[in-house]
């Protein structure tokens, strides 16, 4: 970034054309300047030769370069650019020395004084022309100047820090009460730091904690120790938080957590198993809803997200499952597979949310099918006592009567009727709104197939939830609903989107099934919109789940059976009766 240098204009020859003095003009009317650097200053993400332009312009334009400094200074990748106005370090000539000296003895910090009041957010990236700029002696010989700001960035915002080396660790160590968000990646080797990084992070979690009292979002990527998680208590504005942990996660890692007051939002990601890791704790059979720590369930999260392997997933789950949580989303990750067989503990991860969160709107779980076929190695577990669905578990779903949104994608269960079992108890959840569930069979074989609901359950969505709009199940459809043999009132179901992924069976059905089948959802569904978008990549939908398992994709199926729906759609709308209009004595007075 081009450093502004002096607000005088270039000197600009007097032998210009008309059309050179009409763009003059333009380009000095502050307003017109002011107009064009907020549309620049609008975009996320501006491109780099346009910055590079509406830099150069900057240092030749007095307008531009005074309407300019708030959009080019307010963000920034690195240190660097602010270095640029500190004295630069004077080199083996006698006139440097000289002027540096008189730099220092003036005031150094003048010009950084001007622009750091703009800066809302600062990358402190591995930026490696810091060095080549300022060295670090230079540096802190001129930090320790009285003229230097009591804090060098007083409206800083965001603070994301990539490095602590050399002078990117000075900035943690003098942050602004008006600090928002602080995101701190991994920069540790394998899990490890070296050399002071951990005393320095250490540091600047203290200083956090004291300093940064505005504090309301933080995420931590690097490793924790036990004394940087001892200023947790002190985040008291804290709403946010990321963390990761190596996988087995331990009940005493997660206990300080607890001790922030005000937290409402967790994250927790693994960071893969922790070296030699010899047996993964899974609960015995039926011992999942024991209590294993006398914090646990003690939080006032709203909510819970948790990435890793199911071993992880299940005991950040058993912690901090607690009655105030409305929002839960599990979800294992390619690279986090390892151990394959803790992906058995979902089921008992549900019923612990189901049991314990009585309030919970939104659960999510879902698991990224590895490259690699892992059929068997699943197999191999299938047989497990402390893996067996949990018997409670469906009836505890029935229960929860604020959920609005139920999305299990992807995950093998060892029941093969668990998604049958599952829809059959959402009849009294009054307020679901979005249901997607789509497991995957245990393996390719045969005896694995899914016992999965079948089309006559569409019927008990329309008359049992009235506020679903979205839906999406596997489903056998073997056999098709005449739409004469629905026994139901006029239904005054909202669902919008509707996506049935077919098994075992031919994805093409006969002409008089196709119309039976569109003769049906449109009396179920007076209001359905999309059937087909979940099964077209690219078109704005959900990227469906994988089908290398089908011989044939959905999408054929669903397209006929659109084409038909549509045409039943029209001729309703076209010939039903309208709606009964209320007599003067009926209709109620509008204020």
């Amino acid at each position: 970034m081009a450093t502004p240098v002096s607000s005088r204009s270039r000197t600009v020859s007097t032998s210009v054309s008309s059309y050179d003095c009409a763009a003059r003009q333009v380009l000095n009317n502050q307003e017109l300047a002011s107009l064009i650097i907020s549309y620049f200053d609008g975009l996320e993400n501006p491109r780099d030769d346009n910055k590079k332009a509406l830099a150069r312009i900057c240092t030749l334009n007095r307008s531009f370069f005074h309407a300019s400094t708030d959009a080019f200074w307010r963000q920034l990748p690195s240190l660097s650019p602010f270095l640029r106005l500190l004295p630069l370090c004077p080199g083996d000539d006698k006139g440097e020395s000289e002027a540096a000296i008189a730099s220092v003895q003036a005031d150094p910090w003048a010009r950084f004084r001007v622009y750091n009041r703009k800066t809302v957010q600062i990358d402190l990236s591995d930026d490696k022309t810091i060095g080549k700029v300022m060295p670090n002696h230079w540096f802190f010989c001129l930090l320790h100047q009285p003229t230097r700001p009591a804090v060098l960035f007083p409206k800083l915002a965001n603070l994301f820090i990539s490095s602590v080396a050399g002078l990117n660790s000075v900035i943690p160590m003098h942050v602004s009460k008006s600090l928002r968000m602080v995101n701190i990646r991994d920069f540790t080797i394998k899990g490890k730091y070296d050399g002071l990084k951990e005393v320095i992070m250490t540091s600047f979690m203290t200083t956090l904690a004291t300093n940064a009292s505005a504090l309301s979002s933080l995420s931590i990527r690097a490793p924790l120790t036990s004394s940087m998680t001892a200023s947790f208590p002190h985040f008291r504005a804290l709403k946010s938080l990321e963390l990761s942990f190596a996988s087995p996660l331990r009940l005493e890692q997660q206990a300080s957590i607890n001790s922030i007051p005000n937290l409402k939002t967790l994250t927790l990601l693994s960071r893969g198993p922790a070296t030699a890791v010899a047996t993964w704790p899974v609960p015995a059979e039926g011992q999942h809803l024991i209590n294993y720590h006398a914090a646990q369930g003690k939080a006032s999260l709203i909510q819970l997200n948790v990435i890793g392997d199911g071993c992880f997933i299940f005991w950040a789950t058993v912690f901090f499952a607690c009655p105030t949580l409305t929002g839960y989303s599990a979800k294992v990750i390619v690279g986090f597979h390892q151990p394959i067989h803790t992906v058995f503990l979902y089921p008992h991860a549900l019923d612990i949310v189901a049991k314990r969160c009585p309030n919970i709107q939104q659960i999510g779980m879902e698991w990224d099918e590895p490259a690699e076929n892992m059929d068997t190695e699943l197999e191999s577990f299938e047989d497990e006592p402390g893996f067996r669905t949990p018997p409670t578990l469906f009836h505890s779903f029935s229960k929860l009567v604020n959920l609005e949104s139920l999305d299990i994608k992807n995950v093998p269960f060892i029941s093969q009727d668990f998604s049958l079992q599952l829809v059959s108890h959402m009849s009294e959840l009054k307020r679901l709104a979005r249901l997607r569930i789509l497991p995957r069979p245990l393996t390719n074989q045969p005896h694995h197939n899914l016992i999965l609901p079948t089309l006559d359950a569409l019927k008990d969505f329309a008359v049992n939830n009235p506020r679903l709009q979205y839906l999406s199940l596997f489903s056998n459809i073997s056999v098709i609903p005449q739409a004469d043999d629905v026994t139901i009132p006029d239904s005054h179901s909202i669902v919008r989107k509707l996506f049935i992924t077919p098994r075992y069976r031919p994805m093409s059905l006969p002409v008089p099934d196709i119309v039976a089948l569109a003769m049906y959802l449109d009396k179920l569904f007076p209001a359905l919109q999309d059937i087909t978008s979940y099964f077209e990549p690219g078109k704005g939908g959900d990227v469906p789940v994988p089908t290398s398992r089908l011989k044939l994709t959905p999408l054929a199926l669903w397209k006929n059976v659109d084409s038909m729906l549509k045409s039943f759609q029209s001729v309703r709308r076209k010939y039903a009766p309208p709606p009964a209009v209320l007599s003067a004595a009926a209709t109620p007075a509008i204020a």
